[in-house]
């Protein structure tokens, strides 16, 4: 889909630690379905426009999605809050267009219009993975999108990374989950979830860190010493002077130069003290 086109009717028509969806009852999809054709226009206008642009909506577009959908709650919900004033944000909104998003009666239009809206929220407060796997032609997808969360297990407040189609009582059960596979006393775990990239809901934690994890060191020298082989280069160095009868009276790696070469193929995790490196 390259254009946004407001229903064909239109015309016609004019002459989800967050307050859960479900609080305001049922939601009335026939007050959204004529908010969406009273509006269309409006959003057709501005999504084309962030599509042309290779962009997010922008606020107002934001807004008026917001307004159209908080229509299926009343006016008390969080949507119609943010249609009216701006005010809101990714936490306080989610769970309710989420409980929209995922809903038997949400039609491929209604949830385009939250994928756009999500995403907006999220590329807002820079808590999101950018559309890392998306086509830029196309619309954004919330399930293509990983969302910086944090979770509290006892004291420690770990973060880890989640798709922006998950609810509150979803990143509860990512969070048993975690804590079932030991996270509070790993700490290679700990770091491994960090990475923006990984996806904490994932069935394979386990197997994926055993795949990606080569080793921690005490610091990012020690690591890009061990990960660049800078002993080997340097004998390798002193016997090429030694083969040509040159002197070389020091050798210091630049570790500036070899991070930038190995941001390449690793992540590098500081996390307690300790450098974490992965591969990628």
């Amino acid at each position: 889909m390259n254009e946004y086109q407001p229903p064909h009717n239109l015309r016609a028509e004019r002459s989800h630690e967050v307050r859960p969806a479900r609080e305001h009852g049922e939601i009335d999809w026939r007050r959204i379905e004529v908010a969406m054709h009273r509006f269309g226009d409006h959003l057709a206008h501005g999504i084309n426009q962030a599509m042309a642009e290779h962009r997010e909506v922008d606020h107002g577009t934001a807004r008026v999605i917001a307004h159209v959908l908080g229509r299926g709650y009343g006016r008390a919900s969080a949507l119609a809050e943010y249609g009216r004033t701006g005010e809101g944000d990714y936490l306080t909104l989610r769970d309710e267009y989420l409980d929209i998003y995922g809903h038997e009666q949400a039609d491929s239009m209604t949830r385009e219009l939250i994928d756009w809206f999500g995403t907006h929220l999220i590329q807002h407060e820079h808590t999101g993975s950018q559309r890392r796997y998306m086509n830029e032609h196309l619309p954004p997808r919330l399930e293509q999108l990983l969302v910086r969360t944090p979770i509290n297990i006892g004291r420690e407040t770990f973060t880890v990374h989640v798709p922006a189609t998950l609810s509150s009582a979803d990143i509860a059960q990512v969070r048993d989950r975690i804590v079932d596979l030991g996270i509070q006393d790993d700490e290679e775990l700990q770091a491994f979830v960090s990475l923006p990239d990984v996806a904490a809901d994932a069935q394979n934690l386990r197997e994926a860190l055993a795949d990606h994890h080569i080793a921690a060191f005490d610091s990012i020298e020690d690591a890009l010493t061990e990960i660049a082989e800078v002993d080997q280069l340097e004998r390798d160095v002193l016997e090429y002077a030694e083969e040509h009868h040159m002197i070389i009276e020091e050798l210091r790696p630049d570790y500036h130069a070899l991070r930038e070469t190995a941001d390449g193929g690793y992540d590098f995790v500081d996390w307690k003290g300790r450098v974490h490196v992965f591969y990628r």
